[in-house]
């Protein structure tokens, strides 16, 4: 099929960079109107909830700095993953840019990141912390995904 001029326009713009935690990131064409978020900080890990007409889920973009944990836990539905810059290691496993990865109840995990990452999450429930002090926020979780 020929291309019409408006999609090769499209597709020649310049997407606008992602600025958080002192990195910048091109996000892809179909989250590029999410470049200036407004971000919510805990500790190495910033959130941000974006729109999605799937009835039930939540989407949000997440940005973990360099080292940065999260702790562990296991989810009441399912969560996707899609690793949109950096590197992040899950249990034995280490995905990198371009990866998906899908966890549901039956996986309790603890994702950390080496050298900080980006990630677009889609959930469907809250996630339930399992161990530690994190625990004393599963009352409020609902509020997190």
């Amino acid at each position: 099929p020929v291309a019409t001029e408006a999609a090769l326009a499209l597709a020649e713009s310049p997407r606008p960079e992602l600025r958080v935690a002192g990195h910048s990131y091109r996000l892809p064409r179909a989250l590029a109107r999410h470049h200036a978020p407004r971000w919510r900080h805990l500790g190495a890990i910033r959130q941000v909830s974006l729109p999605l007409d799937e009835m039930g889920a939540r989407a949000n973009l997440l940005h973990i700095e360099a080292g940065g944990r999260i702790p562990e836990h296991t989810h009441k539905g399912y969560e996707l993953t899609l690793l949109l810059a950096g590197t992040i290691e899950d249990g034995d496993t280490r995905y990198q840019a371009g990866d998906f990865i899908w966890r549901d109840a039956s996986h309790a995990h603890s994702p950390h990141t080496p050298d900080g990452c980006l990630c677009y999450t889609v959930q469907d429930a809250p996630v339930q912390f399992t161990k530690g002090l994190s625990r004393l926020l599963n009352g409020i979780s609902q509020h997190l995904y």
